[in-house]
């Protein structure tokens, strides 16, 4: 991968540089900064399938981030969890939400694996959804982390702009049963201090409310879905 690195500088052109360096090290410890150093974004867990158990274990591989590999992430260098499904057939709309919000809070590239010509206007306005986008593209750049695991309840966190912001994502990983009351707060999530924000729900681009950092808000949450907020500092 270096030498190709090397190589591709040679031509003068602009090229995003994909490696599957980590991915084929799994059994040993990445050198992610090295890694880092030659590639623009990196594969460094299986691939991706048209399922929902495979949409899981990628966000739990990510969540556990073993080799620490978030911290390597930055404007410039990626890692990739591999394709977005969405507008395929194994997941459900709600499973389709999920994996738009993680690969947006994991800033990760949106690499489309369907057929645009078949996908549903559904499918199309949620790979399309400007707050996803935009959580996605955040110029930080910094990979979102999994802050909590409750049963199957998972709280994440993302610094994005402007400066003192976050995105947050809330995951029902439960099998089955009914929907859960979950409470959310900056606090609960280890950010501190006594500021402001205005809370969006990013699907819907809905106004939640102003909080600052202790207070909760409380949402009901389906099995295998996900609550993404965007907390913007006042």
């Amino acid at each position: 991968y270096p030498i190709m690195e090397f190589y591709l500088n040679q031509t003068g052109r602009p090229i995003l540089f994909s490696c599957s360096w980590p991915a084929y090290m799994q059994s040993s410890d990445p050198d992610y900064p090295r890694i880092a150093k030659y590639c623009n974004i990196w594969r460094n867990y299986n691939d991706i399938t048209d399922s929902w158990d495979s949409v899981k274990l990628i966000i739990k591989y990510y969540g556990d981030d073993k080799y620490n590999f978030s911290q390597v992430a930055g404007p410039g260098n990626f890692n990739d969890p591999d394709m977005i499904i969405v507008g395929n057939t194994g997941l459900s709309y709600q499973q389709w939400q999920v994996q738009m919000a993680m690969w947006a809070i994991m800033a990760a590239p949106l690499l489309l694996s369907n057929d645009l010509r078949e996908v549903t206007p559904e499918a199309r306005a949620l790979m399309q959804n400007p707050g996803v986008i935009s959580i996605n593209q955040d110029n930080l750049g910094i990979m979102g982390k999994r802050i909590w695991q409750k049963n199957s309840l998972e709280g994440w966190l993302r610094p994005v702009t402007p400066e003192g912001s976050y995105a947050v994502a809330v995951l029902n990983l439960s099998a089955g049963g009914d929907a859960v009351p979950v409470n959310v707060s900056l606090a609960s999530l280890g950010v501190k201090g006594q500021d402001s924000f205005n809370v969006t729900e990013v699907f819907s681009a809905k106004l939640v409310g102003k909080v600052t950092v202790q207070q909760n808000l409380t949402f009901s949450l389906d099995t295998n879905s996900v609550l993404l907020l965007r907390y913007t500092k006042i």
